[in-house]
């Protein structure tokens, strides 16, 4: 027998000299939290172990390091290490125990989460579908490798557009997949705030209807001053109602919203809008029940964002929506490929007729109760009018992260009563 074999607790007081003073500030020797073994907090404690392999930045570790990275004492380290299948154990002459992984590859393979907080961009490697579809509700892909590398952009519209219901819940589901970053999170507060400066509403005595007057409403006196009379062109606002109150002219709420939106302040459109023409169809399937859940939610609000890792089935929750709204509907995708996979899912999946699907973009202009356009087509100013001349019930906004700022926000302006991205 060797005479490490003979003094097990010999390598640990080596790992505790060579780790300086991890166990004191651990609370010394024997102070931390006891050894958990139970079957279920063991997924738990062997993440740690590689979380511990990736913070030295190679493949092996002492149990000073993985006990600062678990907030156990050095002992109970080194016998959780010692319980765990993953976790192999190295005896080197004059040097500290250290432990690696049983499964190199796992090491490889693991999900890794890089955040630049300056320049707003997220690097992420291998990660899980949770983590892309958390990304999704609050930053833009820019470009990936197609090998499990992918780098996504924070920017102010996707903070604007986040489908979270206060800021609240859209700081957690950033921590959940980036941790703390409290000058990014700050920069995200600022723009969140941005998105409560200005808001229209209907007042007047049909205003259930939609008949009333528009009326642009400020956060404050200075910001109806120096940013809404300064930034918006003559003949978009009447005259004042207050010092934060404002009409708008009839026709030029589109207008108001994207001069705002250029100059900054993305507004909040409470306006009573038009039912939209009516339109009856069934969806011919089953929704799951989370599916079921997202359309539940959406009809209470009247608008939202479908939150979900790709295969999820957001195109058929859209229809669910769709046939829970009753409303003539514009779905608005990047490209010809997606009108058509739309068109040939409303076919399959509804009980729409192929006359009631239409599709507008380059390669044809079809007008219908529910037509598909490209976003590129919509935006241009010669097919406003045509796009404008129908009241939509329902506007969806399909994969608009991928789309370049300039043309979604055209595309935003087009009027409908509820929307769905």
């Amino acid at each position: 027998m060797d005479e490490a074999d003979a003094d097990p607790d010999s390598d640990s007081r080596a790992g505790a000299e060579a780790d300086g003073d991890a166990a004191e500030s651990h609370g010394g020797e024997g102070n931390g939290p006891p050894v958990d073994l139970d079957p279920e907090r063991r997924e738990e404690r062997t993440a740690a172990f590689y979380d511990a392999l990736e913070s030295v930045g190679r493949p092996v570790a002492t149990a000073g390091e993985v006990a600062r990275r678990t907030e156990l004492s050095h002992d109970a380290a080194d016998d959780l290490l010692a319980a765990l299948p993953e976790a192999n154990r190295l005896d080197v002459s004059n040097d500290p125990v250290v432990w690696y992984p049983e499964d190199l590859e796992t090491l490889t393979d693991r999900e890794r989460v890089v955040v630049f907080p300056d320049r707003r961009e997220v690097v992420v490697d291998q990660p899980d579908q949770y983590t892309l579809a958390q990304l999704s509700g609050f930053a833009r892909l820019v470009t990936t490798s197609g090998e499990g590398s992918y780098i996504y952009e924070v920017r102010d519209s996707d903070v604007w557009a986040a489908p979270h219901e206060d800021l609240g819940e859209l700081i957690a589901a950033m921590r959940s997949v980036l941790g703390r970053w409290e000058r990014l999170e700050e920069w995200v507060r600022a723009q969140y705030e941005r998105t409560r400066k200005f808001r229209l509403r209907t007042d007047g005595d049909d205003e259930d209807e939609g008949e009333g007057y528009t009326v642009l409403e400020a956060a404050s006196e200075d910001l109806m001053g120096n940013v809404a009379r300064r930034k918006l062109d003559d003949g978009l606002v009447r005259g004042l109602i207050s010092d934060t109150e404002a009409w708008v002219v009839e026709g030029e709420e589109a207008a108001v919203k994207r001069q705002l939106y250029d100059a900054g302040y993305p507004v909040r459109d409470d306006r009573r809008l038009d039912e939209g023409d009516d339109l009856s169809l069934d969806l011919e399937l089953e929704l799951r029940d989370y599916q079921r859940d997202w359309v539940d939610r959406f009809t209470e609000r009247g608008a939202g964002v479908l939150v979900g890792p790709p295969g999820s089935g957001k195109t058929v929750a859209a229809m669910g929506v769709m046939a829970a709204i009753e409303g003539e509907t514009l779905v608005l995708v990047p490209s010809r490929e997606l009108a058509g996979q739309w068109h040939d899912e409303l076919l399959s999946k509804t009980s729409l007729s192929p006359g009631e699907v239409g599709e507008y973009h380059g390669g044809t202009k079809e007008m219908a109760p529910v037509t598909i356009a490209t976003y590129q087509t919509a935006g241009m100013d010669r097919h406003r009018e045509l796009f404008d001349a129908r009241r939509w019930g329902l506007i969806v906004y399909d994969e608009v992260q991928h789309v370049p700022a300039p043309i979604a926000r055209r595309s935003a302006e087009l009027q409908s009563k509820s929307r769905l991205g």
